[in-house]
């Protein structure tokens, strides 16, 4: 597991290292332990990527799915939400533009 201290917010215009496209809270009374948290992260970002990417056609080029969890400690703190990424495969190329479409992007 990673942990990230910093998160800088850029336009998607310039060069970036990922693209947020999804959030949601994990609703379990106590901690669920890493492994069903990763799990989770994994099983429903994966589900939520096409509300966000539309075409399911789409070439993700160079982009992968990452996300921001809660750890046990930050859990007690109060974080129950599991952020869902599109994130740079390679970190020499950064993302451009985005990633994002909706049906005014979309034709036959």
């Amino acid at each position: 597991m990673k942990y990230a201290f910093e998160v800088d917010e850029v336009p998607c215009s310039q060069g970036h290292d990922g693209e947020v496209f999804a959030s949601f809270r994990v609703n379990h009374t106590g901690y669920p332990g890493d492994d069903e948290v990763l799990e989770l992260a994994e099983t429903k970002c994966a589900d939520l990527q096409f509300g966000y990417v539309l075409d399911s056609w789409a070439d993700f080029g160079d982009a992968d799915i990452y996300y921001f969890t809660p750890d046990r400690t930050t859990w007690r703190r109060g974080d129950r939400h599991i952020t869902c990424i599109f994130g740079a495969s390679d970190p020499k190329h950064p993302l451009e533009g985005s990633l994002r479409s909706d049906t005014t992007t979309l034709d036959a």
